[in-house]
């Protein structure tokens, strides 16, 4: 492992005085602490190897504070009175600790499975976990010393009777029990609980002391196909295909246009050539490919390692320092902002932003959830697919709940532009936070030799990266740093410990960076 760089790696690291208090818990930083000990603990990994050394700092002078904002504003409309207070900081998530759960992976208390015991061994399939399974071990997660729980989506997804079977000739769409391919917006999924259950589960996370995190999809619903358990008709509330973007659909009819289970790009695509990359055209027949020769918007093959004998050169997609290019890599040739937008995620129904009725339900639901279970902040899903403006919108309508995105990108402005666009002068605020995707996307290459990461090529074994990413963010264009989430793995992402190949050292300190960094500790 490379030396860690004093100023380059710690540049986030708080310091607080025994006395300072940030948001409304006494001396976080010794919060943070004893939650990463707890977790380290929890996995064994409390033994003799050094953790990673930190340079306590204060925070700049002149960097926002969030708490003290709300609390100032609160004043300045004369409603500043503790209890009030106090009711704005609960839906502050800086200077809190989030813990994330997949309800489907998590714990079986009653549901589909009835308390079984026996491992979920078919994962591309429903394990079967509970709104009750997470009540029942939130005294455990609360032991940990986490102050919040982000629980994955919740709204109804395709039945398992709805998936196409195997033998289709193209493979089938899979099964929903992530959370992530809403069916109906207005029912929780079954496999979860109802309704009512999510409720009891929102009031035990409450009345233990913790706040409540709810995962949201805005950008697209599940898949839709011809065949009718997935058709149109079926998503609720957007049933209709104008309700979805149709990008080069021609001629084709609707059922023509949403046919295929595999090789696209009909319905045109939000990732791969012509959209985050140059799109080659075959020069015998005239017709583009859309696999741009089997690269896709891949620059290396065959890595590690990322040198000249594994970069394509002029096949490459993009520049040398990023593995492939991606949402925000506006220095790859051919990147098209429009159809980030406008494509989609492989049969995942796109939503159209532009259609008034679609701005209309989304912003009615999301002060409906806000209402209905009381939620204290939310994590929303592909937030760079979909515009500033909607976004700009719909942060306003879950007003005093925060939203905070996932923002999959190396580029620092493009993520920070999230926060408020465009990030200087005149711009206009977006979401409160962001998922911090840029560390992260270094730190596990520097921590662990993660060959993955789009900043892989720059990053393995070399922790400075991080440590320049790091003061880019203190010094560049944020709203507040303390709005990001970090993290070192999630529900998307290989879990850490597999990734550092169950070094007990590289995982400590790994773990250790995301505690101690400003911002918001996930795990």
């Amino acid at each position: 492992m490379a030396e860690m760089g004093d100023v380059e790696l710690h540049s986030l690291v708080r310091q607080t005085d025994d006395d300072q208090e940030v948001s409304h818990h006494a001396s976080p930083l010794r919060s943070r602490a004893r939650v990463a000990l707890v977790v380290l603990a929890s996995l064994g990994l409390l033994g003799s190897a050094p953790l990673l050394a930190a340079r306590w700092q204060r925070a700049p002078e002149g960097t926002p504070d969030m708490a003290a904002a709300l609390q100032e504003d609160a004043e300045t409309k004369g409603k500043g009175t503790k209890a009030q207070t106090m009711e704005l900081d609960r839906f502050n998530l800086q200077g809190k600790s989030v813990y994330l759960v997949m309800t489907d992976r998590f714990n079986r208390v009653g549901g589909y499975s009835a308390n079984d015991t026996a491992a979920c061994t078919d994962l591309t399939g429903w394990c079967n976990g509970t709104f009750a399974g997470i009540t029942e071990q939130l005294p455990y997660i609360k032991g940990m010393g986490f102050d919040c729980i982000w629980v994955t989506p919740v709204v109804e997804n395709p039945s398992v009777e709805d998936a196409p079977p195997p033998a289709h000739d193209e493979g089938g769409s899979g099964y929903g029990y992530h959370g992530y391919w809403a069916q109906n917006y207005y029912k929780t999924d079954p496999h979860y609980g109802s309704n009512d259950e999510l409720k009891e589960l929102v009031k035990a996370v409450h009345d233990i002391g913790m706040c409540f995190v709810l995962d949201i999809v805005m950008n697209h619903m599940g898949p839709i196909h011809s065949w009718a358990p997935l058709s149109v008709e079926k998503k609720i509330p957007f049933n209709k295909p104008e309700y979805y973007h149709q990008v080069d659909r021609g001629d084709l009819s609707w059922d023509e246009y949403t046919a295929t289970y595999a090789n696209w790009p009909n319905p045109a695509q939000s990732m791969g050539p012509g959209t985050l990359c140059k799109l080659n055209i075959n020069s015998t027949t005239g017709q583009p490919d859309y696999t741009n020769g089997g690269n896709y918007c891949n620059n290396y093959v065959n890595v590690p390692p990322y040198d000249n004998r594994n970069y394509l050169g002029k096949d490459a997609a993009g520049p040398r320092d990023l593995m492939y290019c991606g949402a925000g890599n506006f220095d790859c040739p051919g990147y098209n902002q429009t159809l980030i937008w406008e494509g989609w995620f492989y049969d995942l129904g796109d939503l159209n932003h532009s259609h008034p009725f679609v701005v209309k339900k989304q912003l009615e639901w999301i002060e409906w959830v806000k209402e209905q279970f009381d939620i204290d902040a939310i994590r929303l899903d592909t937030s760079p697919y979909m515009p500033w403006t909607f976004l700009a919108k719909l942060q306003e309508a879950a007003h005093p709940v925060q939203i905070h995105g996932e923002v999959t990108t190396t580029n620092i402005s493009f993520h920070a532009s999230f926060q408020k666009y465009p990030t200087g002068d005149g711009g206009f605020k977006v979401l409160a936070g962001m998922e911090n995707f840029p560390p992260f996307y270094m730190a596990t290459p520097g921590f662990c030799g993660d060959p993955g990461q789009p900043s892989s090529p720059v990053a393995t074994w070399d922790l400075r990266k991080l440590g320049q990413t790091m003061t880019e963010q203190t010094e560049g264009p944020y709203v507040t740093v303390d709005g990001l989430m970090n993290f070192v793995d999630n529900q998307d992402y290989t879990p850490v410990a597999k990734t550092c190949g169950s070094d007990e050292s590289r995982i400590k300190n790994s773990l250790t960076w995301v505690f101690f960094c400003y911002g918001i500790p996930t795990v």
